[in-house]
C-alpha cells in the first residue's frame, strides 16, 4: 500500500461503500441533464462511476498503480462528505496494521462463499471468511491462534 494511500482509493473506486442514494429530482437539474419531470424519483448508482468503461480504462481491474482516482464514495461538490479525509486515514491506519500484523492474509473462498448484505443502500457482505496464516511480520514470527 503506497504512502498516499492507494490502495484505499483503489478500494473505494471498485467497492464503494454506499452504493445507491434515492433523491427527488429538482426542476432545473431534471431539465438540464435528462427528460425526467421535477418530483420524479431517481436512483443514483454511485458505485456505476468507478465501473464505466467509457471513463475507467479497464474498469474490473484491481490496479493500486492507477493514475486516475476518481470515484464518488464520498459524494461530490456541496454533497462531499467533510469526514473523508478522516475515514481515508483510518482506513490507512487499519489496514497498514492489519497487513503488518498478517502479511499473508488471503480469502479463504471465492465470490461464490460471501453472502451480501441484504441492503438496498448498503455494498458489503455479512462475512468475509480469510485464512490468517501464520508469517512474518516486523522481524518475528507470528503465531496463527495468537489471541493478541
Amino acid at each position: 500500500m503506497g504512502a498516499d494511500g492507494t490502495l484505499v482509493y483503489a478500494m473505494l473506486r471498485v467497492q464503494t461503500g454506499a452504493a445507491r442514494a434515492e433523491v427527488a429530482a429538482l426542476a432545473q437539474e431534471a431539465a438540464a441533464y435528462s427528460p425526467t419531470r421535477a418530483s420524479t424519483i431517481l436512483l443514483i448508482g454511485f458505485g456505476a462511476h468507478g465501473r464505466d468503461p467509457q471513463t475507467i480504462p479497464r474498469p474490473d481491474d484491481f490496479d493500486i498503480d492507477r493514475s486516475d482516482r476518481q470515484h464518488l464514495a464520498f459524494g461530490h461538490g456541496i454533497h462531499f462528505c467533510l469526514g473523508a479525509p478522516l475515514a481515508r486515514l483510518e482506513a490507512r491506519v487499519a489496514l497498514l496494521a492489519l497487513f503488518a500484523r498478517f502479511p499473508r492474509l488471503r480469502l479463504a473462498a471465492d465470490e461464490t462463499g460471501r453472502l451480501p448484505q441484504p441492503s438496498f443502500i448498503g455494498n458489503d457482505y455479512c462475512n468475509l471468511p480469510v485464512v490468517l496464516t501464520a508469517g512474518e511480520a516486523n522481524g518475528r514470527r507470528e503465531a496463527q491462534d495468537d489471541p493478541r
